[in-house]
């Protein structure tokens, strides 16, 4: 009956008391110290530890960020848990502080003491305000009533005390603001005794009032429980409750039921029912000793605490469980089903529930289901766990203002129970067999042979029922009597199917599977708190609730693995206390909270529909809901960013920072221009030159690497571009800054070698400059060279001037690369050709008639370029002042020489080239600041004519590769080269973290699934994948069949006795299936069944090389016990005859003739699968061999190996570690099922709990233990 939600390991514990809004629980202890834990999410928040000795009661302020806490160091203690200190100390008491308490309305505090006193202080001006003296013994408790001025205590003097501090209260309200006034009208007498109860034969320990009720109960050393009527100045006791064995040491009554809840120091804590006064549940514990209990105000948690800690308890689950039919809403409240319409929020009784169990308690249903698939009725089953474990099914006409109509049924011994036609309910009996049952009373048992042990049940589509089995979800078909399919989840809690059964939701814990009607995955979402319930929009949208927040689910495809945070989840509101959700419409959230009441809530679903119209592509509303402005925020525009909708963000958003990003996502080049003039930023006209240079917006990419006077840039831009006349004037910018490297690289560009020669000069580079001269003859510098390698008595050898002489004669000339356009020859740069579009839909859609700064030549930048490259050399001429300095290796009178020079004039004669004019463009001789067609650079970009509107076709992919990237099975990824996909998918599927041994599967699949047609000459070949007849999928290279024949490799290669290469063979057949495609569903039961063998014959032969392997080394018990241990392994017979023929000559000869008889035993046993049809003469000898040993009757080695016992196992998985190879200790025959034990999500082969984490040894590929989806590997499409 009790719920366990949180538990603490400590020291004995003495106070407790809940925080009446947060889920906080103050827990004091005996060493000292006071403990704070979050008990929602089972957390330490802080300890307080000023106290000297225990700490023997703890108390919340109801408003104030404060508790109170008295110990037997005689103080009372103020804390701030804000702050995270003791504020003040009261003192006064002279003997251990027994109970502290804050009231209610008043700055009090209560505490009771060992001094037999009680005081009341007053907090905020940390002064006693009231001493009651009266009990002659020890004051072992005193509270405050909840309402009333009264105050409750008892005593050791076996006497209970009711105090009257009306007189109390009215000076303090009277003299409030007065403190000299108010200490002097404090006499002592303000409080006074007026009920007293007496009845207990021994001390009291503790007393209580009930919260809305005339009563008390007290728990006394007389091993009794009283409870007591107080009426004006008359109390008398109505009634004992008896049943504990030593001191009770606290009661307490629950604030909603009936009930009381008593603790004592026999080790046990009783339920009693106030209405009948018995006791209904008992909790006892072995060892500790119960101390205090304490109750929540405003929710049905309750806390004990003992020797060893302390535990929160609940009596019931608190949820009401729900079946929403349009806008009407089935539930059960106080053991009546209720009927919700939704509509005006009316609700109308339908049934009293005849139900059993205890009546104190609401006994709610744990599932209620609806029937979908009968029109005629209403009928509603409902699901009793527990003590009572039994349904009721209600059938109602369809005129439901009759409650009258209701019939009910009852379906005893039940754990469960679905609708699965009009008439027919499947039923989970206690011995988890699956009955048919039938509206007139019939049963029928369902026969039907699996693995799997049902332990719940679940609704599904008309005809099928879901399971839970162990870490398994089942879809079973009542017809077939079978499994149509499975999914691994863990903890199956609850399941919630959309409108159109098109959608289910797996919940567990924390856990969200969002499955298709097949179980096939879409999306699992993990949450940090519990989840609590859910349901499904009409529009793919999945809304849910946790402990304290409603969230959604966007299901969409792209929707992966992860936290909530993802982008297609968010949260509508937090809640302040837990609620179920029964549906939305509309924008409404319809629930039921704790106490029963169906509540409609608006919600701020926004976000929601924004989401939901951009999963369904709808950009009209889209654009509507961005209209309202009710959204902001960068996560929004992330969003949109990452669903390809830039361009709508754009028209939203202002900050010129996330507008440039958005235009470049959007290749929006103009309006990404428009936002860099206004950062102007380095980084940002990078980003943005680079972007148009690949979308050809070669003024922009010029402008843009003006303004950050990229220099390198531009000289690179301007000889792609052909435009010889700008590169000259970079190159005389790179004369004004003195930068040789780029005054060399653009005489490169530029052709002009004598520059070249002349700045080699300058730079002191003799040897090249007179390299270069010789290879180019140009016989007017030679001469001046060579005098200038004279002047410096720089010696030429002659085998130097004969190697350059030499390979002189075989030099070419080093020029750039001609354009295709020069600006010379009348052309002039312009933007690459773009194909003009219809108007944006978006914009047509929000009638904006603006532009934005359209940026399709230079003219649409906004403003003439004008300035270009010549403005920007005055300006850098003015820098240049500053930059060059005495220092530089060439003063300003040098620069301007050599600017001179570098145009053919000065000391250095004409060379006599033969370079054509048509590849240097007439640079020779030029006069750069005289050419009048550079006046102005800019005004050569023309404004391009918008041509005829054009929409062009969309480019289509290969169908095939469209509809693999929707599949769930990672060989089609793999055929198509998706590998990246593929790992993923293995990963989610089968818990992959080994991914080697797949790399030839790989590429072997791959490569077989490619086929190259021969085209037209001199033209590549065509690549196209191989499908299927429909076409819809990539042809499965790896069958049933291609496995099989790596099976009967191993299969022969145990015949031989090759253990390894039989090992290998083994695993190779299973690390092929992972990759394998099955056409229908009896072929995926084959290929499931052949990894089940491939698992036992390794095991077989892990074993069999473990015990001949020389290296280690084995007692004689461990040789015979491994040998033995083969045997048990499910094999072929004549494999498993061999095997049991190994085992029984080696116990043989290890003179363990007990077990030799028992496999001799189990030898003969194998003559009914023919294994000695060839050869039948081995019956009378192996039978001869029986009777030998059973004479015998000796074993020489005590084994922990039972023949008789392990002959019984049908597979050693289960029975034996796959990795240890030893059997499990606590291994129970016929259950799998064992404590301590992990899987291997794949091939389900078994392990101890040591494994955990590791790569599993059968199949060298998955994480041991790991939670995963399950591989799937049946093409439905086939099918």
């Amino acid at each position: 009956m009790l719920l366990n939600k949180f538990e603490t390991k400590s020291k004995r514990v003495k106070g407790l008391c809940f925080h009446p809004t947060k889920p906080w629980i103050l827990v004091s202890l005996h060493n000292g110290i006071i403990q704070l834990f979050d008990y929602r999410v089972g957390v330490l928040v802080d300890k307080f530890s000023d106290h000297e000795g225990p700490v023997r009661s703890v108390d919340f302020h109801r408003t104030q960020p404060l508790f109170t806490s008295g110990g037997d160091d005689q103080k009372v203690r103020v804390w701030d848990y804000k702050k995270k200190k003791c504020l003040f100390s009261l003192t006064g008491h002279i003997d251990y502080v027994r109970m502290v308490q804050f009231h209610h309305e008043l700055p009090w505090i209560c505490s009771n003491s060992d001094d037999q006193t009680i005081r009341i202080w007053n907090w905020q001006n940390r002064s006693v305000i009231a001493i009651l003296t009266g009990h002659t013994h020890y004051v072992m408790s005193a509270r405050f009533h909840p309402e009333d001025n009264l105050i409750l205590s008892a005593s050791l003097d076996n006497k209970i005390f009711v105090w009257d501090y009306s007189e109390l209260k009215e000076k303090h309200q009277k003299y409030a603001g007065d403190s000299k006034k108010k200490l002097e009208m404090y006499t002592g007498v303000e409080v006074e005794v007026k009920n007293i109860c007496e009845g207990h034969e021994k001390g009291v320990n503790f007393a209580c009032f009930h919260p809305t009720r005339s009563l008390i109960a007290s728990g006394a050393d007389d091993k009794l429980i009283k409870l007591w009527r107080v009426s004006g100045s008359r109390a008398w006791e109505m009634d004992t409750l008896r049943g504990h064995q030593n001191n009770v040491s606290c009661v307490a009554f629950h604030p909603k039921l009936d009930i009381l809840i008593s603790n004592s120091e026999d080790r046990t804590m009783k339920v009693w029912d106030l209405n009948r006064r018995s006791c209904i549940y008992t909790l006892k514990k072995d060892t500790d000793r119960f101390w205090v209990i304490a109750m929540h105000p405003n929710s049905n948690y309750f806390a004990c605490g003992y020797d060893k800690g302390m535990t929160i308890f609940k009596l019931e689950k608190e949820r009401f469980d729900y079946q929403r039919v349009g806008n009407q809403l089935f539930y059960v409240k106080n053991k009546v089903l209720m009927l919700e319409d939704l509509t005006n929020m009316d609700s109308l009784p339908q049934a009293n529930l005849e139900v059993e169990g205890k009546q104190v308690l609401n006994n709610q249903p744990f599932t209620l289901n609806y029937n979908h698939f009968d029109n005629s009725n209403h009928d509603v089953l409902l699901n009793y766990i527990g003590d009572q474990e039994m349904s009721i099914l209600v059938i109602m006409n369809k005129n439901l203002d009759k409650a009258s109509n209701a019939v009910q049924r009852k379906i005893e011994s039940s754990k469960g129970a679905v609708f699965v036609a009009k008439e027919k309910i499947c039923v989970l009996s206690k011995t988890k067999n699956l009955y048919i049952y039938l509206f007139d009373g019939r049963n029928k048992k369902i026969d039907w042979t699996t693995k799997h042990t049902p332990q719940k049940i679940f609704q599904a589509t008309i005809g099928k029922v879901l399971l839970k089995s162990n870490n398994d979800v089942l879809m079973f078909d009542i017809a077939a009597r079978k499994v149509v399919s499975e999914i691994k989840f863990t903890n199956l809690k609850r399941v919630y199917w959309s409108p159109k059964m098109n959608y289910v939701a797996l919940f567990s814990k924390n856990q969200i599977l969002i499955c298709t009607k097949n179980l096939k995955p879409l999306c699992k979402v993990k949450d940090a708190t519990k989840v609590k319930s859910g349901c499904f929009d009409n529009e793919n949208g999945f809304i849910y609730t946790t402990y304290s927040h409603i969230k959604y689910l966007v299901i969409t495809d792209k929707l992966s693995e992860g936290s909530t945070n993802t982008n297609n989840s968010g949260i509508f509101k937090a809640t302040q206390n837990p609620i179920y959700l029964a549906g939305y419409i509309n924008g409404n959230i319809f629930y039921i909270d704790r106490e029963g009441k169906v509540c409609r809530e608006a919600v701020n679903t926004t976000e929601y529909e924004l989401k939901i119209a951009l999963n369904k592509k709808r950009i009209n509303e889209v654009i509507k809901i961005l209209k309202r402005g009710q959204l902001s925020g960068n996560a929004i525009i992330q969003y949109l960013k990452e669903e390809n909708c830039a361009d709508i963000a754009l028209l939203f958003e202002k900050d010129p920072r996330t507008r440039f990003s958005l235009a470049l996502s959007s290749g929006n080049i103009q309006e990404a221009y428009k936002n860099a003039t206004e950062i102007k930023e380095k980084d940002i006209y990078l980003k943005l030159g680079e972007q148009s240079m690949l979308q050809g917006y070669q003024n922009v990419a010029e402008k843009s690497y003006q303004s950050i006077k990229a220099f390198n840039k531009l000289s690179f831009f301007y000889a792609t571009q052909g435009c010889t006349s700008k590169l000259k004037k970079m190159q005389v910018i790179a004369m004004d800054m003195n930068n040789k490297n780029d005054i060399f690289e653009n005489s490169i560009l530029l052709g002009n070698i004598r520059n070249r020669v002349k700045l080699l000069m300058q730079s002191n580079q003799i040897a090249l400059a007179y390299a270069s001269a010789k290879a180019h003859n140009l016989t007017d510098l030679i001469p001046l060279i060579e005098d200038e390698i004279q002047n410096r008595g720089i010696e030429l050898t002659e085998n130097y001037t004969e190697q350059l002489a030499e390979r002189s004669q075989k030099a070419k000339t080093l020029l750039p690369c001609r354009p295709i356009f020069i600006e010379n020859e009348g052309f002039s740069t312009t933007n690459w050709p773009h194909t003009m579009m219809l108007q944006s839909h978006v914009q047509d859609k929000m009638n904006e008639g603006d532009e934005n700064g359209d940026l399709h030549d230079a003219s649409a930048t906004g403003e003439d370029n004008s300035q270009g490259i010549s403005d920007l050399l005055d300006d850098f001429k003015d820098d240049a002042k500053e930059e060059l300095g005495n220092g530089d290796a060439m003063n300003r009178d040098d620069m301007d020489q050599l600017a001179g020079d570098l145009e053919g004039e000065g000391n250095w004669p004409d060379a006599d080239l033969d370079i054509d004019d048509d590849i240097l463009g007439d640079i020779e001789g030029d006069n750069i600041e005289g050419d009048p067609e550079l006046a102005d650079l800019d005004k050569e970009v023309n404004e391009k004519e918008e041509d005829e509107v054009f929409v062009p076709p969309t480019r289509s992919n290969d169908p095939l590769l469209q509809m693999v990237s929707n599949s769930m099975i990672p060989a089609h990824h793999v055929a198509i080269g998706n590998f990246k996909e593929a790992l993923s998918l293995l990963k989610k599927q089968i818990g992959l973290i080994n991914p080697k041994p797949l790399r030839s599967i790989f590429a072997f699949i791959h490569t077989n699934s490619k086929i190259c047609l021969p085209s037209m000459p001199k033209f590549p070949s065509i690549d196209s994948f191989l499908r299927t007849a429909d076409g819809c999928s990539p042809v499965g290279i790896i069958n049933l069949e291609f496995l099989k024949n790596i099976y009967k490799e191993g299969f022969a290669e145990t015949t031989k006795g090759n253990f390894k290469d039989a090992l290998l063979a083994f695993q190779k057949c299973i690390q092929y299936a992972v990759l394998s495609v099955a056409s229908t569903s009896e072929e995926e039961r084959e290929i499931k069944k052949l990894i089940s063998s491939c698992i036992e014959y390794i095991l077989a032969m892990k074993i069999e090389l473990k015990r001949r392997d020389k290296n280690l080394t084995t007692t004689e018990a461990q040789n015979l016990e491994l040998a033995c241990f083969m045997s048990v392994c499910k094999m072929h017979p004549s494999h498993k005859f061999l095997a049991l023929k190994n085992a029984m000559n080696l116990c043989y000869k290890g003179q363990n003739f007990i077990t030799a008889a028992h496999l001799a035993r189990s030898i003969l046993d194998l003559e009914p699968t023919g294994v000695f049809s060839n050869k039948p003469e081995l019956i009378t000898q192996y039978k001869k061999y029986y009777a030998a040993f059973q004479k015998k009757g000796t074993n020489k080695t005590k084994l922990s190996f039972n023949v008789e016992e392990f002959s019984q196992i049908e597979e050693a998985n289960g029975f034996i570690c796959c990795g240890s190879l030893a059997p499990f200790p606590e291994t129970l025959l016929g259950n799998r099922s064992f404590k301590g034990s992990c899987k291997c999500p794949f091939s389900g082969a078994i392990y101890s709990q040591d494994y955990q984490g590791k790569i599993c040894t059968i199949s060298n590929l998955t994480e041991i233990g790991a939670e995963a989806l399950g591989l799937n590997i049946l093409n439905l499409r086939e099918e």
